[in-house]
């Protein structure tokens, strides 16, 4: 029994190797590494309009104070360093109401789905879809995924203020209330929420911005490849830059904006490896059925 065991744990352990050694081989052939300095370019001009475009959209359902503090909360989230630049921009850009009126939140739509036209361009390589697209859809399917993403932004809101309402009702469990289980609290909000809203973000951008049909399972599986490389980067990148790098003692005043561009660049190579997971998946699954 242990001797089957133990042979099946070298199989899946050899199998593996292999996957990862055609996931990074893949991602090597297709400039992953390049795309991803793309797609930081355009990320950093794409944040701050997405973000204001977050505060637009919620600001008519919750006012703009709490919508300020619940975009906060998600960049605090999600984006683990130059976060103080970050929401000191977000509170005097969103103050200009000019920014964020009619003309302007079209205006913030398109530049900020600018980021998912390159992210979509390196997807269909990671992807091998060879098929070319026309300027008009690839504009459409950005636009569509920065719906998309905002939607679930919109959730993550909605799961922290609904934690807040349970929190007030006053339940106790095992004799105390449920304000009082802060690790808990803090386990979910901080942990669990995020990294389900990434997976969830990550394996959406899989299966819908490839131009080729990619199935389910692929996507899903980048999906969760993605979501917990983001996880451990977050924390590890936080963590690196908090300890031991020193960015402003070379870049001065510009510190925060390359650190910012750096966490963009790693997620960004995250979310191709991610792609070149589902791409390799999809193929082997295919050669199987053939």
């Amino acid at each position: 029994m242990a001797t089957g065991m133990e042979s099946r744990m070298v199989k899946l352990l050899k199998q593996t190797h292999g996957f990862a050694k055609e996931v990074m081989g893949k991602f090597s052939k297709d400039r992953g590494s390049l795309f991803a300095a793309a797609i930081a370019f355009y990320g950093l001009i794409s944040i701050i309009p997405l973000l204001l475009l977050g505060i637009a959209v919620l600001g008519h359902i919750l006012g703009s104070e709490s919508t300020r503090h619940q975009v906060i909360t998600f960049v605090r989230n999600f984006i683990p360093v130059g976060r103080e630049e970050l929401e000191r921009n977000l509170v005097l850009l969103s103050k200009q109401s000019s920014i964020l009126g009619g003309i302007g939140v079209l205006a913030l739509l398109w530049t900020g789905s600018q980021v998912f036209v390159i992210l979509q361009h390196a997807i269909n390589i990671a992807l091998g879809s060879a098929e070319r697209i026309g300027f008009l859809r690839a504009r459409a399917t950005a636009l569509a995924m920065v719906i998309i993403i905002g939607i679930l932004f919109i959730l993550s809101v909605g799961m922290s203020s609904l934690a807040d309402i349970i929190r007030g009702f006053g339940i106790k469990v095992l004799g105390k209330e449920l304000a009082d289980f802060q690790l808990v609290w803090n386990v979910f909000l901080g942990i669990l929420v995020p990294f389900v809203i990434s997976v969830i973000a990550f394996t959406l951008i899989y299966k819908y911005l490839p131009l080729a049909d990619v199935g389910l399972r692929g996507p899903i599986l980048g999906g969760l490849t993605a979501g917990i490389l983001f996880e451990i980067a977050k924390h590890g990148f936080q963590w690196y830059v908090t300890n031991i790098a020193n960015f402003n003692a070379v870049y001065g005043t510009l510190g925060g904006v390359v650190i910012l561009v750096l966490w963009i660049y790693y997620t960004s190579l995250i979310g191709i490896l991610g792609a070149e997971v589902a791409s390799v998946y999809v193929e082997r699954t295919k050669q199987k059925e053939g």
